[in-house]
């Protein structure tokens, strides 16, 4: 029964924050494209970024198949090499269409970080450790990534040339990124210590940031010790998800020098930040709060219904609404550009989840009156979990 009152609170509040974000909208929209996979026969497609130019490094994840990685693009795409193995993913790229990922090496026994570029793969090896892959690649081919020991403890990197930097630890074992920007500024989460909380099976860990050798610990940034951070700004303002004191909820913030922005201030609704790009606007999902401690904690977890959110100057608004199209729902934001194009998990008709390209337009009429999140089709997911890596899966 309490279940059920706060998701008609999350309904309410859903509703008068898309009355109130009409008027932010009306001078943008946006125009869906799937993104679809370059092999034959098409598998599950898993976007990793999106640059400038609106190409996603993206990976076919057929069952049955190795997964691949490939460079899409609104109508072309372009499969990518391996390192002599027969599987790959691609997970980042940058404006010049520099792609970094994983691939298998001959033998498929282990995977390798790569960064492609001026059509030659690049093995970026493992630092000692036994596989290890790259997930963002910025204009000055600075990469970072996460390579792992003999031990299967997770160490994220930083990679230029033929320099490269262990980001170190802020207490515990295991550390892994989420971003980094054109400055060479690398977000992530770390473990604080290695014992498990008695509640969710897992160590704590922290938001960080790691500059020049310099790894800070962004610390409690609600009053709990789950927290990360997905990326920066051109000002340097930090974007990233905590639970709240007594880890019931988990909401979405923005970090702007010591100062922090709650972009969800309802205890009974969990948000998450998912991107960030250079002028602030973050991509994101809101939804109901997540109690079961199999899950994870709420940080990782939000139980549908649930939104694609996009926050402006602070300030909500819902995909549904920017698209405007009631035949599409959207229920994760995943990546954002500069330009303003998202890449968003959304279902058409009812049907399954698919991942699509909202192409940013710049229009002058106002959004289209039955723009609206409501209502929601019966196909919608118990909810989604966010891995440690950052991958979104859907809650079984």
């Amino acid at each position: 029964m309490q279940a059920l009152s706060l998701r008609f609170l999350l309904w309410l509040v859903i509703a008068s924050l898309v009355i109130t974000g009409l008027s932010l909208a009306q001078s943008v929209s946006y125009t869906v494209v799937p993104i679809n996979s370059v092999f034959d026969p098409p598998g599950r497609v898993l976007p990793g970024d999106i640059n400038n130019h609106r190409a996603v490094a993206a990976t076919d994840l057929l069952s049955g198949r190795p997964h691949m990685g490939f460079i899409w693009r609104p109508g072309k795409s372009t499969p990518l090499p391996t390192l002599g193995g027969t599987c790959s993913a691609a997970l980042g790229i940058s404006d010049g269409g520099h792609v970094v990922g994983s691939s298998c090496v001959p033998g498929d026994a282990t995977f390798h970080a790569f960064l492609y570029r001026k059509h030659q793969i690049e093995d970026i090896d493992t630092f000692g450790g036994v596989a290890s892959y790259a997930n963002r690649v910025n204009e000055n081919n600075q990469v970072t990534g996460v390579f792992t020991t003999s031990d299967g403890v997770a160490h994220g990197f930083f990679w230029h040339g033929k320099h490269w930097s262990d980001l170190g630890s802020l207490g515990g074992s295991a550390t892994l990124v989420n971003g980094l920007s054109e400055s060479g500024l690398v977000t992530g989460q770390s473990d604080i210590s290695n014992d498990p909380d008695p509640v969710f099976g897992i160590p704590h860990f922290h938001g960080f940031t790691w500059s020049n050798g310099v790894l800070t610990d962004l610390g409690q940034i609600f009053g709990s010790d789950f927290g990360y951070t997905v990326g920066a700004d051109a000002a340097g303002r930090i974007a990233g998800a905590s639970d709240l004191a007594g880890d019931l909820s988990g909401h979405a913030y923005l970090w702007d020098h010591g100062t922090v922005t709650d972009l969800s201030p309802y205890d009974f609704v969990t948000a998450w930040s998912n991107d960030i790009n250079s002028q602030g606007d973050i991509i994101g999902s809101w939804g109901s709060n997540d109690n079961d401690p199999a899950d994870g904690p709420p940080v990782y977890t939000i139980l549908c219904p649930c939104f694609g959110v996009l926050w402006h100057n602070g300030v909500p608004l819902f995909l549904n609404d920017l698209v405007g199209d009631p035949q599409w729902q959207f229920l994760l934001g995943l990546w954002i550009n500069d330009r303003g194009d998202i890449v968003a998990a959304g279902s058409l008709n009812g049907g399954p989840l698919q991942r699509v390209l909202l192409k940013r337009i710049v229009v002058a009429a106002p959004a289209k009156e039955n723009s609206s999140p409501l209502p929601v089709q019966s196909s919608m997911p118990r909810g989604f979990h966010r891995e440690r890596d950052g991958e979104i899966t859907v809650l079984p």
